[in-house]
């Protein structure tokens, strides 16, 4: 019985032993990687550990955070977002030099490592080099001026409900959140636009379109956190609860 014990506690320490290296290493890691811009000598505000400079642009808001910060650091200056050291560049000039005349050296976006699986990984924001290339050709036509000339008369009967409901509320003089009329209105021009769905979530918030959505992006809301500062879990947590 001693002896087993002994095993236990042994295998128990070998084990806490291992898992705090491994968190020491990886911290150390971590650490290291948030003084790559320091290291090449772009300015910018100071990353926390975890998160980079997520924090800091969630609380001021993201237009104010970076207006803030090329006041303070100049046109060009870097961040970690949420923890890959990202450059923020203000100056026209340089913006047409890697937009326009250097495109080929940087067709790519930021890899996302939060959501990298199916579907998500396969939208435009996330698609690389000729596949990009193959699924914009594919979906420019829709936005053709025939195109959104024919869209024009749903967006048109979508503002004419959104007057009829704000008059009628003003006749009421029931106070109105703002957030969430605007939000229907969004994804009622989405949902005719789009879908081709009369859903009109003005007057019927709870609808099943509207209802959905919300729900792809407040259900289990606890797991992004948790990829910003573990992103490679995106496709295990993706099997597990198939957010």
């Amino acid at each position: 019985m001693v002896v087993s014990i002994l095993e236990w506690v042994s295998v128990t320490n070998v084990l806490v032993v291992g898992l705090i290296s491994l968190l020491a290493v990886w911290l150390w890691n971590h650490y290291n990687s948030l003084k790559v811009l320091e290291k090449m000598g772009f300015p910018g505000p100071k990353p926390s550990l975890l998160v980079g400079n997520t924090m800091q642009l969630n609380k001021k808001g993201f237009q104010y955070a970076i207006t803030d910060w090329t006041k303070e650091y100049g046109k060009i200056f870097g961040i970690y977002f949420p923890t890959s050291p990202t450059v923020v560049i203000s100056d026209p000039d340089l913006l047409r030099e890697v937009m326009v005349k250097k495109f080929h050296a940087f067709p790519n976006r930021v890899p996302q490592e939060l959501i990298n699986f199916e579907p998500w990984s396969n939208d435009l924001l996330r698609l690389k080099d000729d596949h990009w290339k193959h699924v914009r050709g594919q979906l420019s036509p829709t936005f053709s001026s025939g195109k959104l000339k024919k869209m024009m008369p749903i967006i048109e009967g979508i503002v004419k409900n959104l007057d009829d409901h704000v008059n009628k509320l003003a006749q009421s003089g029931e106070e109105v959140e703002l957030k969430a009329l605007c939000r229907n209105f969004t994804l009622d021009v989405i949902a005719g636009a789009a879908f081709g769905l009369d859903v009109n979530s003005l007057r019927d918030p709870d609808n099943q379109f509207n209802t959905n959505v919300k729900n792809m992006f407040t259900s289990n809301f606890w797991i992004l956190p948790l990829l910003v500062v573990f992103p490679k879990l995106g496709p295990l947590l993706h099997r597990l609860f198939g957010f």
